[in-house]
């Protein structure tokens, strides 16, 4: 626990400059080069074959839930989280130049993006396109130079690629927060850790995840999320994933982890970390 970390030089993102990974990105690590994939699988594959230190990637958003891809990745990659940013996220309707907002009828976007912004395409009867994410979106936008069409993105998304911002805000709740997470290969658990990450299977038994659950509440542990995953090749079973406030260095903590790691057919500790 104790070991110094080492330097995070190169972040791999999924997509491109003005992504909202990026800008995560710049906030957690400033300085580092940062290095764009074309997807999170990607991203994920950079760190597995050493191109990159870590890599920055969506977990959930406040409006649209979960990054259930991500979830998806870590189970099958052995990374841990390093650290994990809460970033306000803030939408535009981003036009060429010379584009109006009512002549606008179909909206191309990352799908949560598209999803945190659903009340006003709707409202509004636009049509939606799926990108790899929202600065792909802005970037293909202006490469169409279509006046009927718009990406949902940052404005700083927009003045990258020359877009003007037609309309601002355009998300359903203006208290919008997407959490991203530094992953890396190697743990490191910093002295202001206060929150830890760890998935595990279970046995097709009655009672099996409220015995697991009811340990947490009688250590004094709070949980603030639990999500469960379909398992690949084993149909209608599923992994389970929990976010816990506090740290490993307590000793209640770590002895809890430690049994449930020995007790549990499948068990993995994914990091005690700090959030920002």
């Amino acid at each position: 626990l104790e070991k110094a970390p080492a330097p995070l030089l190169k972040a791999a993102c999924a997509g491109a400059d003005g992504a909202y990974a990026s800008e995560a990105a710049k906030e957690m690590l400033p300085g580092a080069e940062l290095l764009f994939r074309p997807d999170f699988g990607a991203a994920f594959a950079s760190l597995e074959n050493g191109e990159c230190d870590c890599a920055v990637v969506p977990i959930e958003n406040s409006l649209a839930g979960s990054v259930t891809e991500i979830y998806d990745l870590m189970f099958k990659h052995r990374f841990f989280i390093r650290e994990s940013l809460s970033l306000p996220i803030s939408h535009s309707l981003l036009g060429i130049k010379g584009a109006r907002a009512d002549e606008i009828n179909t909206v191309i976007s990352h799908p949560q993006a598209l999803a945190q912004c659903s009340e006003f395409i709707s409202g509004n009867k636009l049509n939606k396109i799926a990108a790899e994410n929202t600065a792909l979106a802005a970037k293909s936008a202006a490469e169409k130079g279509d006046v009927t069409l718009a990406a949902i993105a940052s404005k700083k998304a927009g003045k990258l690629y020359g877009l003007e911002a037609l309309t601002e805000n355009i998300q359903n709740d203006k208290d919008n927060f997407t959490r991203f997470l530094c992953i890396v290969k190697e743990l490191y658990v910093p002295t202001d850790a206060n929150r830890f990450s760890l998935t595990f299977a279970l046995e097709h038994e009655t009672g099996s995840l409220y015995r697991v659950l009811s340990r947490f509440a009688a250590a004094g542990i709070n949980l603030t999320k639990l999500e469960s995953r379909p398992m690949r090749g084993r149909s209608f079973e599923y992994q389970f994933y929990l976010d816990c406030e506090g740290s490993i260095r307590t000793e209640k903590n770590l002895d809890l982890l430690c049994a449930l790691s020995e007790e549990l057919p499948e068990f993995r500790f994914l990091g005690n970390y700090a959030i920002c």
